[in-house]
């Protein structure tokens, strides 16, 4: 298997870690979005000093050359100091989306990165091991920490024969979201191999990872061949291919056979467990919006062209088409390709442009974009180049089987154009950049190991289903405090409780009570280190939803729950309660006592954290805070 390529220590010989085990990984990147380098760089500013432990860190700004707001201003030029000032790469406003400028400049065989979210997914199709991490876990693997994960299963997708006309690579992505429901929740890797691998050209195998992410599959691991090495000889990297492929088939619990030959063009449907679509049944339904978006590859854009060359859009038709990187788009106009959409009737916009809201009653079809694209459509699907192309021309959901050729083609370039990303400073030069902080982006409140006795007031009760957006609501009001979290921790569940943050802070801090599943909902980068801020270090609970318990372990913040013969009268709003020498109580499968210093009683609570979980929770966290806060010399107002 691929994935054991980047184990440390490499497995003894035939002895891989069975799939669920905890693993420690070897890292080469890392790759963050400028929200997500912001709050990794305040991470790293509470360390007395830095040396990146990777061999490249890439910063992107995804937004708008303009920034939005002052705050948004700030953060961007925060951002780019402290790239520099530490070493790492930086791409600045207008250079794309970060997954395609990563794999466009560091994406190889054999390599590990490491990405806030899904943005270094695509890496996957040039036999690199892609892994997604926290903010926190970035900024710990970046010091060097040993970043840990969970060995994942590995599913061999065998691919045989050859992708028919008018079938594209989002077709055979819809197949596998038809035949394994759900597998995207599971730790798993798809990993593909077999013969019908040598038809599918880099930028399908693009398409195949950066889209089965998106519809909810595994993230995807292919082998490194000809294709491979072609890609980056245009990338002018040749030197940095190697061969490289596992035996997926011998050692994978699942071995699933998609025959290329016999897909179908199909579309699929938002929302959780709904199935795709063959084009069929839905031919002839109007379709009054195509997109073409940011997260497409330059493989969809050259085909999408083909499809339209010396044709128009059908009349009533909204036609867009989004180039994700300044490197695509150079490229698309060299080849004139670009031309071709533009006289087809597209209307060409920057990355990170916002789209027109549209009628409400139209139906849209989206390929490498999300739903918001869609606008007000009341019916979105998704779907590749060839059913775009064809439904935009006849104005109408169409089999592109059916599109007689134009006979044009685009062919991809031997040399991509260069993407204009700014290199690591030489590290003589580093220490003279000041930080530009501005008057928005503060240091990190110190934090603190676990004490050895916690005592803290209940300061709510909340019900089940707690979510993230309700724990740290969103909106200008809120996230323009995003990079002081002293601030920013003033909102922490202002709709259900407009007092508790005052409250909080005039107590030093406290502990949470609540019902079943909570911290459901989108990941919230900021959440929990202002929790910590905000000085509560124990939430109890029914139940945790997973995500958001691993990452209260990550900031050493407790995750408890009430023992099952627990009083429905215990834990009171207003109760203080005290667990007394729980630095040495605090152990595996060993429940806690908390004592109630209002009622005069004892409250049995339960976790099950791991040995290793402990560790966190004892030292504050993943990234152990130091004693004192260094001053932030080089830093300008």
């Amino acid at each position: 298997m691929l994935v054991e390529s980047r184990l440390s220590p490499p497995p003894a010989r035939g002895r891989a870690p069975a799939a669920g085990s905890e693993i420690t990984l070897r890292l080469d990147h890392a790759v963050m979005d400028a929200r997500s380098a912001a709050l990794v760089f305040q991470y790293l500013e509470t360390r007395a000093a830095v040396e990146l432990s990777f061999d490249a860190t890439l910063a992107c700004v995804e937004g708008p050359v303009t920034p939005a707001s002052f705050e948004d201003s700030e953060e961007l030029l925060y951002v780019q100091s402290t790239a520099r000032r530490v070493g790492s790469y930086f791409s600045p406003p207008g250079g794309g989306r970060a997954h395609h400028i990563y794999a466009a400049t560091a994406a190889a065989p054999g390599r590990a990165v490491l990405a806030c979210a899904d943005l270094g997914v695509a890496a996957g199709a040039a036999a690199e091991l892609a892994l997604p991490a926290s903010e926190l876990e970035m900024a710990a693997a970046l010091t060097g920490i040993p970043h840990v994960a969970r060995m994942p299963e590995v599913w061999a997708i065998r691919l045989v024969g050859t992708l028919p006309p008018g079938v594209v690579a989002q077709d055979l992505v819809l197949k596998l979201v038809r035949i394994l429901p759900g597998a995207g929740r599971r730790a798993v890797t798809l990993e593909y191999c077999g013969p019908g691998i040598a038809t599918l050209d880099q930028e399908a195998r693009f398409t195949v990872a950066r889209e089965g992410r998106a519809a909810g599959l595994p993230p995807a691991l292919f082998p490194s061949d000809e294709h491979t090495r072609a890609w980056l000889k245009a990338q002018g990297r040749e030197p940095e291919w190697k061969p490289l492929a596992g035996e997926p088939e011998s050692d994978s619990l699942q071995v699933i056979e998609i025959h290329l030959d016999e897909l179908e063009p199909r579309l699929g449907r938002t929302g959780e467990g709904t199935d795709p679509l063959d084009v069929r049944e839905l031919t002839g339904i109007p379709a009054q919006r195509v997109v073409i978006g940011a997260d497409a590859g330059l493989g969809d854009l050259v085909r999408f062209a083909e499809a339209l060359d010396g044709k128009a859009a059908a009349p009533g038709v909204e036609l867009f088409v989004v180039p994700g990187s300044r490197q695509i788009r150079a490229t698309l106009a060299a080849s004139g390709a670009l031309t071709a959409l533009v006289q087809a009737g597209a209307k060409v916009l920057d990355a990170e442009s916002r789209l027109p809201p549209g009628a409400a009653d139209a139906v849209a079809l989206l390929c490498g974009t999300s739903p918001g694209a869609a606008g007000h459509a009341r019916t979105v699907l998704r779907t590749g180049p060839a059913i775009a192309a064809a439904s935009a021309l006849a104005g109408r959901i169409a089999d592109p089987r059916e599109l007689a050729p134009s006979g044009v083609r685009y062919p991809l370039p031997e040399r991509y154009l260069p993407g204009g990303v700014e290199p690591p400073l030489p590290s003589a030069e580093r220490p003279g950049v000041e930080i530009v902080r501005g008057t928005t982006m503060q240091p990190l409140p110190p934090r603190t190991p676990l004490p050895a006795t916690l005592r803290g007031v209940v300061l709510q009760r909340f019900p089940d289903r707690v979510s993230t957006e309700q724990a740290l609501p969103g909106g200008p009001s809120v996230w323009r405090h995003h990079g002081d979290l002293t601030r920013l921790a003033g909102s922490l569940f202002a709709g259900l409780d407009p007092t508790l943050a005052s409250r909080a802070r005039a107590l030093g801090g406290g502990i949470v009570v609540a019902g079943s599943e909570y911290g459901v909902g989108p990941h919230r980068a900021h959440l929990v280190p202002a929790l910590v801020a905000l000085g509560i270090r124990a939430v109890i609970a029914e139940s945790f939803a997973p995500a958001h318990r691993a990452e209260l372990i990550l900031h050493g913040v407790l995750p408890l729950r009430p023992a099952p013969d627990t009083e429905p009268g215990e834990l009171a709003l207003g109760d203080e309660l005290e667990f007394p020498g729980l630095r040495d109580m605090l152990e595996r499968n060993k429940p806690l006592v908390a004592r109630d210093l209002t009622r005069g009683t004892q409250v049995t609570l339960l976790h099950d954290l791991g040995t290793r979980e402990i560790e966190q929770i004892r030292a504050g966290g993943l990234l152990p805070p130091l004693t004192s806060v260094p001053a932030h010399a080089g830093t300008t107002a």
